[in-house]
């Protein structure tokens, strides 16, 4: 591939998201001429990844308990990544999968120990508050630290993930459709949203063949501390920047 004719491209994609309208459309009349030109694909325009092959990437994740509301996270994660996740069990112990170009999957894995990182450090610091309070509200009713009962934490603290890892999931859902809808333009690079949904469409279509038959797990949600963990991953930053330079330049 040309490196001079991407960047031409590149260049012609940002000025076709000029405010004067004839100048954006001449820049993206020609980027579309040089694209088909010179057979260069959506994809390649993104990211690093055109020669890459689709593969699994599985790795061990923890018990099964814990692994519910963490594959909530990696389903949104690898979504926004143009990549597949599933998780298996296999006795205490439950193993991810993402599908996908490499250096998406490595992306998703970095950016999953993120999100469930911070989950986690929020929640330790919310239970803490609460404990030296004394007291929290839930659902409008007010309780004392002190009537709870072990497993009454037990299920606090797991509705509280629950809850976090739907809100966080809903928001990278979010993200995926901002990206189709209004493009990407940081300071590294701006393609506009026709590309960007092109792209989206050319990685599911790679990914396809390679999807097993897989049953879903369905979770429970509701419960006291569901509402401050909804809070929770609603306030986690989504725009982290993980990983080298080789990787995924969809997260911005």
């Amino acid at each position: 591939m040309d490196k001079q004719i991407l960047e031409k491209i590149q260049k012609l994609l940002a000025l076709s998201t000029s405010p004067n309208e004839h100048e954006a459309a001449l820049a993206a009349a020609k980027a579309s001429e040089l694209m088909i030109a010179h057979d260069i694909n959506a994809s390649q325009l993104i990211d690093s990844t055109v020669d890459e092959d689709v593969k699994q990437s599985e790795f061990k994740y923890g018990s099964t308990r814990d692994s519910q509301w963490k594959s909530v996270i990696a389903a949104g994660v690898a979504e926004l990544n143009m990549c597949e996740h599933w998780r298996t069990k296999s006795g205490k112990n439950t193993h991810f999968t993402f599908l996908g170009k490499p250096s998406r999957t490595e992306l998703c894995k970095q950016t999953l120990d993120y999100l469930c990182g911070a989950v986690t450090r929020m929640l330790e610091d919310h239970i803490s508050k609460i404990r030296r309070d004394g007291c929290f509200e839930d659902d409008g009713t007010w309780h004392l630290t002190a009537d709870m009962k072990p497993g009454d934490w037990l299920a606090y603290r797991n509705s509280f993930k629950k809850s976090a890892a739907s809100s966080l999931r809903r928001r990278l859902q979010q993200e995926k459709a901002r990206r189709q809808q209004d493009g990407i333009k940081n300071d590294d690079v701006q393609i506009n949203a026709l590309v960007v949904a092109d792209a989206y469409a050319v990685a599911a279509k790679e990914i396809e063949p390679h999807m097993p038959r897989m049953r879903t797990f369905r979770m429970s949600w509701g419960g006291a501390g569901s509402a401050a963990g909804a809070a929770a991953g609603n306030s986690i930053s989504l725009n982290r920047q993980v990983g080298s330079q080789g990787q995924s330049r969809l997260l911005n």
